[in-house]
């Protein structure tokens, strides 16, 4: 089973937009999703489950440990899931305590050797994304985390993002696997977060997620 960790660069980044579309596009593809939650946030997992048709269940190495975040994994890989998508909590490095410590993110991905897939909002950024995705790859790797790939959401247009993924490259950063464009739809939210599914419709993402087709499957292959 493959793992991997969407994390954004703080909350209002798109990472449960992302999360669901990078769903529904693995599942177009005839592929087993599991959903996962980093944190204690109830809402979203219901999401993850009226799109999977399997429960999603909260990782966090503060709240339930680490040992009981693995066993949780490795039931869904008893039953036989291709893909464990992960959606993270907050920023990449927001926790509990301290920078990247106990119960972001990060720690999870550390604890449990899971690659990272940063959401990026490029609204009104080209070059800038290079210092940005820079700063992020070299602290998670002080950190003993990995990113192996950036989701850009709120891309003004195809050229946009062929920029952004160029930048990336020109830099040898991780590449772009896939990115939202700017009309993108988004789930209403509340003071609690996201409304429940019960009370909005799933939107349908196919037409404004925009796949690197070759650089996410390797960025699969390698998680």
């Amino acid at each position: 089973m493959r793992t991997v960790l969407l994390a954004g660069v703080q909350s209002g980044s798109g990472k449960t937009t992302a999360t669901l579309a990078l769903m529904q596009y693995l599942l177009a593809q005839k592929q087993t999703i599991h959903g996962f939650k980093a944190g204690p946030d109830f809402l979203d997992p219901l999401w993850h489950r009226k799109l999977t048709g399997h429960d999603s269940y909260n990782l966090d190495t503060r709240m339930i440990g680490i040992d009981e975040s693995q066993k949780l994994l490795s039931q869904a890989q008893l039953q036989h899931s291709d893909v464990a998508v992960i959606e993270g909590a907050m920023g990449l490095f927001d926790g509990r305590e301290g920078v990247g410590q106990n119960g972001s993110s990060a720690h999870l991905a550390q604890a449990l050797d899971i690659d990272v897939w940063l959401v990026v909002d490029a609204k009104g950024m080209s070059g800038s994304i290079v210092p940005l995705v820079y700063g992020f790859m070299h602290y998670a790797m002080k950190c003993g985390v990995r990113i192996s790939g950036i989701i850009a959401n709120r891309v003004g247009s195809a050229h946009h993002a062929q920029l952004l993924k160029a930048h990336l490259a020109e830099h040898d950063l991780p590449p772009l696997i896939a990115w939202l464009d700017k009309s993108v739809p988004t789930l209403p939210e509340r003071h609690l977060g996201l409304v429940k599914p019960d009370e909005h419709p799933l939107p349908d993402f196919s037409q404004h997620f925009h796949v690197e087709v070759d650089a996410l499957i390797e960025a699969i292959a390698q998680s």
